[in-house]
């Protein structure tokens, strides 16, 4: 298994990186190593996170449709921009931050799974290493017109790429 510190980049990487990457229309992982020091995986997680904060969602509704290309080393693969995201990137992002999740479990530090789950779930965990105030939650907008079809129309695409891909 690869180092924590690692898997902390690669969590940038499958935000940040491939937002870029289709903006682009091609995605390659940055193979360099991951940062040393904990306050430069903080500062890499700030910036995708800000980076994150500044998308629009009409700019993620202009992505649907754009080809785009996951080249790594020799090997490559074409996708439409959303298929990307959901088949490739975004279940990167969430083995990543498991797998650096469960190090750190491993390690004995005491995180438990309202810490991985976050704020909508901290109010309701009971009896974990940790018991936090109750926080409020945002409920999500109501959404625009058209954008569940479009939304399930890309998940569905994803899907049968990930079955073409032999994953599911």
């Amino acid at each position: 298994m690869l180092p924590w510190s690692y898997q902390v980049k690669c969590v940038a990487e499958h935000t940040q990186g491939s937002i870029e990457g289709v903006r682009k229309g091609v995605y390659s992982p940055d193979l360099n190593p991951p940062p040393t020091s904990f306050d430069d995986l903080r500062t890499k997680l700030a910036g995708a996170t800000e980076f994150m904060s500044a998308l629009t969602e009409d700019e993620m509704e202009a992505m649907i449709g754009q080809p785009m290309r996951f080249e790594f080393k020799d090997r490559g693969m074409d996708f439409t921009a959303e298929d990307f995201l959901l088949s490739f990137s975004q279940p990167n992002f969430y083995f990543h931050c498991a797998t650096a999740y469960n190090i750190l479990r491993m390690k004995g530090v005491p995180v438990g799974k309202a810490d991985f789950m976050g704020a909508q779930v901290a109010p309701y965990a009971e009896g974990g290493h940790h018991h936090r105030e109750r926080r409020v939650v945002p409920l999500p907008q109501p959404p625009r017109e058209g954008q569940h079809e479009r939304r399930r129309e890309a998940e569905g695409r994803a899907t049968e790429q990930r079955v073409v891909l032999g994953e599911g």
